[in-house]
């Protein structure tokens, strides 16, 4: 029992182990804050401060946004207006679908298959946005996102993305300059990342969107490589939420968006608003599912079938095995069907046994002291014979068991089977042959899925 339960643990830990790690950086994404790479307030000059002037620019003056076609719908047009209209010194690039894949069959003809194999439509315009910025730079913009103010400030680092909430970052804004390394490993990342989640929020969060770069940001500052600002450098700079969009001096305001979300995403919305009942029922179905584990694993180690059970009720009482005479034997086996509760079969036995000691020599000066040890020795040898010793007996529920082993038979071995047990029926065998040579044992074979209590 006791190393099945080590057995069982180790098990029960390894799995555990391997499942954190594959969701290592999922997990870490909850205390990561990115604060370390936050452009904080005070390194950003007001809007139409002259010091704005002064600063370095290093991402390109692009602006880049994408639609289906170049009829972006009424309720977008004015957050992208703003966006031209405070940049009229900035190059626009609109990405429609037809654009969107002729750049990537020219420019990036490896990935075109997995482009054109999106189940959903955003995931194309989630991947456009990441190409375009590794071979362009300059600074992607959701159509639901406006400017509140000119972005000249946001130039003058290598590449940047905003903050989100709960955690992670999002990708309706960013900017980085031409062949930024972080961008050019978001983009070798996403074929490893086409997976259907069956759930098309889940699938379209884990595979393009938010989650997705989300979890390459974090492997990308584990790797090291998010050091170095300035040209050539590969550090990510965070937007956090007051620089993004919650006072007037913010750089965008947020409009009506997220079109794309349907039902499932409510039912995450919804998860994520009730999490502290979601994980507390998460950890009773580990306990029901733990529980359920150790249960059948229990089961399974009882099977084995390597030695059967011995009891025995006296300890210090000494016995040979084949204790009964043999000529009580050599009568009994003559009449070996008579009823074990007749007292005339007895008495016919008994008497069957008398006659044939008259030709027994050893009874010379014994006769009498031999009668009464045969006499004892019958009596015991037929009451064994009534309690079924000598027969491989099978036992049918574990109370008669218990009651056998704890009140009845002084020597017992009893054998736990599983019926579809191989070796369990090997062991029958042998014992079938062993029970009639040793009647002073009984012989017992019981169910496993009958005793679950002296199993477990």
């Amino acid at each position: 029992m006791r190393r099945g339960l080590t057995v069982f643990l180790v098990a029960i830990t390894v799995i555990v182990v391997v499942l954190l790690h594959s969701v290592s950086h999922l997990l870490a994404l909850l205390i990561e804050d990115g604060s370390a790479d936050a452009i904080h307030s005070a390194e950003i000059p007001a809007p139409n401060s002259p010091l704005i002037d002064n600063m370095a620019q290093y991402i390109p003056k692009i602006i880049h946004q994408t639609y289906i076609n170049e009829s972006v719908p009424e309720h977008w047009r004015e957050a992208q207006r703003s966006c031209i209209d405070l940049h009229e010194d900035y190059e626009y690039k609109m990405w429609t679908d037809a654009k969107s894949r002729e750049f990537i069959a020219t420019e990036y003809p490896w990935f075109l298959n997995t482009f054109d194999n999106y189940t959903q439509p955003i995931q194309r315009a989630d991947a456009i946005r990441y190409f375009v910025l590794a071979h362009f730079g300059g600074i992607y913009i959701d159509l639901d996102d406006g400017c509140n103010r000119r972005l000249d400030p946001l130039l003058s680092y290598s590449a940047w993305v905003r903050r989100t909430a709960p955690t992670g970052i999002s990708n309706d804004a960013m900017g980085a300059t031409p062949q930024h390394p972080f961008f050019l490993t978001v983009i070798e990342s996403l074929r490893a990342y086409d997976r259907n989640w069956r759930l098309p929020y889940i699938t379209v969060m884990y595979s393009t969107g938010p989650l997705f770069l989300s979890v390459i940001w974090k492997k990308y500052m584990s790797s090291g490589h998010n050091v170095g600002d300035g040209v050539g450098g590969g550090r990510v700079r965070i937007l956090m939420m007051d620089e993004y969009n919650r006072f007037p001096w913010s750089f965008f305001s947020h409009h009506k968006g997220s079109s794309w979300h349907g039902k499932d995403a409510r039912l995450i919305f919804w998860m994520g608003s009730h999490w502290i009942m979601l994980t507390v029922m998460g950890f009773m179905l580990a306990g029901v599912v733990g529980s359920g584990a150790w249960w059948i694993w229990n089961r399974q180690t009882v099977t084995h079938c390597s030695a059967p059970c011995l009891c025995q009720n006296e300890p210090a009482r000494t016995r040979t095995m084949t204790s009964i005479d043999p000529a009580v034997a050599s009568v009994l086996d003559t009449h070996p069907h008579r009823d074990k509760d007749g007292s005339s079969a007895a008495s016919d036995d008994e008497a069957d046994l008398l006659d044939s000691l008259d030709n027994d020599p050893s009874l010379s000066g014994y006769r009498a002291q031999r009668l009464q040890q045969l006499h004892e020795e019958f009596t015991r040898a037929k009451h064994l014979r009534n309690c079924d010793h000598g027969q491989y007996t099978e036992i049918r529920d574990e109370k008669p068991l218990m009651d056998i082993v704890n009140t009845g038979a002084e020597l017992c071995v009893v054998h736990f089977f599983k019926p579809d047990f191989h070796r369990c029926g090997i062991m029958d065998g042998h014992l079938r042959k062993l029970a009639p040579l040793h009647t002073d044992t009984r012989f017992l074979r019981i169910d496993v899925g009958n005793a679950p209590f002296l199993v477990e």
